[in-house]
C-alpha cells in the first residue's frame, strides 16, 4: 500500500544506548511527514520499518493503543485550558469593570428626581454660611500659591547632573549655577567677603544664607548615596537637619511638617463643617485626610523609588509634597462649593416646630398675665368685659339669622347622609 508521505528514516533509526523509560513518560515526538512534493527516494531500513510496524501495532510508547491502554489503568491525561476561551485580564481591565457600573448606579440614583413631597420653605444663606465657605477658599488659595511660588528645591535637577556622575562633572555644574545666580561668587571664600575684594556692594543676609545652604547642599551630594537620600527625604531634611545621623533621622525630620499640614487641613474642616449645610462633609472630609496619610506615609517611609526616578533626578518628596497641595487645593474648592440643599432636613424640622411651640406657650403664658392685670383695673375691666359682650352679640345675630340656620340645616343633612 502506498502513502502519500515518506518517512524521514533519520527521525526513526533505534539508538541501542538509550535507555529504556517508563511507560508513563511522555510519548515520542510524532513522525515527520513531508508533503508528496518534496518525497525522499532513500528506501527505509529494515530497522526503521520494524519501528513502524511496532507502533501502528501498539508495542511503542505513544500509539493510540498504548495511550487508550494507560488511560485506562491511570486515567486521562490533563489537557490544558485553550487560551483563547480565557484571555488575560488586566488589573485596570477589572476595575474598570467594577467601578464603572457603580458609578454609572450612583449617578443614575443622584440625578434621579425625587418624588413630589410636601413644598418646604428654604432657608437663606447665613453669615456662618458664608464664613464656612471662605474658610474652605482660604484654604485652597494658601495650597495653591504654595504650589506656584514655593516649589520643593531640588539641587541636582537644576544643575542637570545625571544621578551617578562623577564628582568633577557635579563640581563643574555647580560652579556654572552659581556664576550665573550669584554674580561674584568664588569657590572656597565667603561670598560677602568675595564681593568686597571684587569691589560690589555687601549682599544681603538672605543671599548670603542661600550661598551657604547650597555649598553646603554641594558638599553632601558629592556621593552617590547621599544624592539618593536627598531625593528621597528632599532638600531641607538633608541640608538643615543638624542632627541626622542615620537615613531613618532624615525620615522622621520629614515628619512634623507633613503632619503639621494634615493638622492644618483638619482644623479648617472642623471649623468649615459646623454649619448644617456642610455638616455631611465632616465624615468624607476625615476620610478623604486619612487615605491621604496613609499613601503619604508609604510613599515616603516604606516605598522605594524606581529605578526611572532616581536616574531622572526626580525628587520623590518634591513629588509627594505637590501631590500633597493640589489634593488639598482639590477638597477645598469641593467643600466650599458642595452645599446642602435650601430644604432643611428631618431634624431642622423637628427643631423648627419645637421653637414654634415654644414661642406659642410663650405668649399663652404673656396673655394670662395681660388678662389677669386687665381685670384688676376696674377701667379695663369694664372695657373687656364690653368688648366680650359685642363678640357674644355679634355671634347670636349670627346663630339666629335664617339664612345661617338653613346653611346650617343643609350641612347636617349632607354630614347625615355621608354618616
Amino acid at each position: 500500500m502506498r502513502c502519500g508521505f515518506a518517512v524521514d528514516p533519520s527521525r526513526l533509526v533505534l539508538e541501542t544506548s538509550r535507555q529504556p523509560r517508563s511507560p508513563l513518560a511522555p510519548s515520542d515526538p510524532p513522525l515527520a511527514c513531508l508533503p508528496p512534493t518534496t518525497t525522499q527516494t532513500t528506501a527505509p531500513s529494515s530497522v526503521s520499518l520494524a519501528q513502524v510496524h511496532k507502533r501502528s501495532a501498539g508495542e511503542l510508547p505513544g500509539s493510540p493503543r498504548r495511550t487508550a491502554q494507560l488511560n485506562t489503568v491511570h486515567g486521562p491525561r490533563p489537557r490544558p485550558a485553550p487560551t483563547h476561551l480565557c484571555p488575560k485580564m488586566s488589573w485596570t481591565t477589572i476595575i474598570l469593570w467594577i467601578v464603572v457600573p457603580w458609578a454609572f448606579k450612583q449617578a443614575s440614583a443622584y440625578f434621579q428626581k425625587a418624588p413630589p413631597g410636601p413644598k418646604r420653605v428654604p432657608r437663606p444663606y447665613t453669615r456662618g454660611d458664608r464664613i464656612s465657605t471662605g474658610i474652605f477658599l482660604l484654604l485652597a488659595l494658601q495650597q495653591a500659591s504654595l504650589c506656584l511660588l514655593y516649589p520643593g528645591p531640588n539641587l541636582l535637577k537644576d544643575l542637570n547632573v545625571p544621578l551617578e556622575a562623577p564628582t568633577y562633572v557635579l563640581r563643574n555644574a555647580f560652579r556654572r549655577h552659581m556664576a550665573a545666580r550669584f554674580p561674584g561668587w568664588q569657590e572656597g571664600a565667603d561670598y560677602a567677603a568675595a564681593l568686597e575684594s571684587q569691589g560690589l556692594p555687601p549682599p544681603a543676609a538672605q543671599l548670603t544664607g542661600q550661598v551657604q545652604e547650597l555649598e553646603r547642599a554641594h558638599e553632601l551630594l558629592k556621593p552617590v548615596s547621599s544624592r539618593l537620600q536627598y531625593l528621597a527625604v528632599g532638600h531641607d531634611a538633608m541640608v538643615s537637619c543638624t542632627w541626622c545621623v542615620e537615613p531613618s533621622d532624615h525620615r522622621l525630620y520629614i515628619l512634623p511638617s507633613i503632619a503639621a499640614s494634615y493638622v492644618l487641613a483638619l482644623l479648617a474642616l472642623g471649623a468649615g463643617t459646623c454649619v448644617w449645610r456642610k455638616a455631611r462633609l465632616r465624615r468624607h472630609g476625615i476620610l478623604a485626610l486619612g487615605s491621604m496619610a496613609i499613601v503619604d506615609f508609604y510613599y515616603l517611609l516604606l516605598r522605594s523609588p524606581p529605578l526611572t526616578e532616581l536616574a531622572a533626578a526626580q525628587s520623590a518628596f518634591n513629588d509627594a509634597l505637590l501631590a500633597r497641595r493640589l489634593a488639598f487645593v482639590v477638597l477645598s474648592v469641593v467643600a466650599a462649593f458642595a452645599d446642602e440643599k435650601d430644604e432643611p432636613s428631618e431634624e431642622s424640622l423637628v427643631h423648627d416646630i419645637s421653637t414654634r411651640l415654644q414661642e406659642c406657650w410663650t405668649r399663652g403664658q404673656a396673655f394670662r398675665l395681660a388678662r389677669a392685670a386687665t381685670l384688676g383695673n376696674g377701667n379695663l375691666r369694664k372695657k373687656f368685659m364690653e368688648f366680650y359682650k359685642e363678640q357674644e352679640a355679634a355671634n347670636d345675630a349670627i346663630v339666629n339669622d335664617v339664612e345661617y340656620k338653613v346653611w346650617m340645616g343643609r350641612w347636617a343633612e349632607g354630614e347625615g347622609e355621608g354618616g
